[in-house]
């Protein structure tokens, strides 16, 4: 078991002990990214930062959409947990909320990173971004990784750069 937790230090997962939440990604990754025959992405070393390996030495994540969402979400497993909690309590127990929390949730699936730091995204969450080979990933701090298809970003970068600006 050391072993494994070693190969993940190595891989730029883990690393010393923190006491503020892990930090994963909080700009977007300057170059495209490409989506292998297999449907794997590689991850590079600045999105895996924040991603700790379990007892088992293994680092697993969480991919999903949101109904409506043009990306896909990729979270760690604490922040996944933290996410389905703040869903629960927000959905409640009635039948309505149960039935809304099933509906977001059925989205995600827990992925585990492999030894060279990629992770396969299932084939019928690529097909809801609309991502056939080229993505972009926009990180949102230690909250989520989005993983986008390069066009549907520049799309809605196009689309919104107004409201963009209005932020500022």
């Amino acid at each position: 078991m050391e072993r494994k937790g070693a190969v993940a230090h190595q891989m730029g997962f883990g690393g010393p002990a923190r006491t503020e939440a892990p930090k994963v990604l909080d700009v977007a990754y300057p170059n495209p990214l490409v989506i292998d025959q297999r449907a794997r992405l590689c991850l590079p070393v600045e999105a895996r930062e924040g991603f700790q390996p379990g007892l088992d030495g293994t680092v697993q994540v969480v991919v999903g959409q949101l109904p409506g969402e043009p990306c896909l979400w990729l979270m760690s497993r604490e922040r996944y947990a933290a996410f389905v909690e703040r869903i629960g309590n927000r959905a409640g127990e009635t039948a309505s909320g149960r039935r809304l929390k099933t509906i977001l949730l059925s989205n995600f699936a827990r992925v585990t990173v492999d030894a060279q730091g990629r992770i396969s995204i299932p084939e019928g969450q690529l097909k809801a971004a609309k991502i056939e080979k080229s993505i972009r990933l926009v990180g949102h701090g230690a909250e989520r990784i989005e993983i986008w298809a390069t066009e549907v970003l520049e799309a809605e970068s196009k689309t919104h750069a107004d409201a963009a600006v209005a932020l500022l």
